[in-house]
């Protein structure tokens, strides 16, 4: 099973006043495109947890678990920009960097406590568990082609005739774009790991992991993944 929680350094502020387009008198003209990296940051247990059933059945709401893994996905971005003289005591402004780190922290395995670290049942859980961090790392990888040629695309269109006074709010506006199309992308990835996670989670996979070892203490020792988006 697999719960995970997401993190972005997302301003709130939206100033519709500022954005270009129709409010403007003509467009501002990028000097080039702007360059885009990004990085992901894939997801590492930090440490393998052992865990008794009345703790592990609090946190999943279900009796019959018996292993799961945590995970937190964040992104944190960085911008640059350029700008030019537009007349009229106003300047162009349009972002020419983009660098976004993407990917998973505070990702923690728990495996219940019954079963010792040499044992065949512990090896099964584990085994599974990791296949759940594999899942979350090839759908975050997957997704950043994808995501990549997004910005290259709209970053041609987030420019801004703005007073100097207002450089400042200008970008904000700017970022906050950017930023919600990081998180459309990562929302996307997150929802086919939904999928990927729930074709491992089904009761013949369980039976199929069961019959490698004896002497369970339950039929099953996984359950359907859940995620929780903000």
């Amino acid at each position: 099973m697999t719960i995970l929680r997401t993190r972005f350094a997302l301003l709130a502020l939206l100033i519709p006043a500022l954005w270009s387009g129709a409010a403007q008198a003509y467009p501002c003209r990028p000097d080039g495109d702007a360059q885009i990296t990004l990085r992901m940051q894939p997801a590492t247990p930090q440490q393998i947890i052992r865990i008794d059933q009345q703790a592990l059945v609090r946190k999943t709401g279900k009796p019959y678990i018996l292993g799961l893994t945590e995970a937190k996905a964040f992104s944190v971005g960085q911008y640059t920009f350029g700008r030019y003289a537009d007349g009229q005591e106003k300047q162009c402004l349009y972002i020419t960097g983009i660098d976004f780190t993407i990917g998973y922290e505070d990702v923690l395995i728990y495996i219940l406590g019954e079963y010792p670290r040499e044992s065949c049942q512990y090896g099964v859980i584990h085994a599974h568990e990791m296949r759940h961090v594999e899942i979350l790392n090839q759908e975050l990888q997957r997704a950043l082609p994808g995501l990549k040629q997004d910005l290259s695309r709209i970053s041609r269109n987030l420019t801004q005739r703005v007073r100097p006074q207002r450089t400042q709010q200008a970008q904000r506006a700017i970022e906050t774009r950017v930023r919600g199309r990081v998180r459309l992308a990562i929302n996307r990835a997150m929802r086919r790991v939904d999928r990927a996670n729930a074709r491992i989670d089904t009761k013949q996979a369980y039976l199929a992991e069961n019959r490698k070892c004896r002497n369970w203490r339950s039929i099953a020792h996984a359950s359907q993944s859940s995620q929780h988006m903000d």
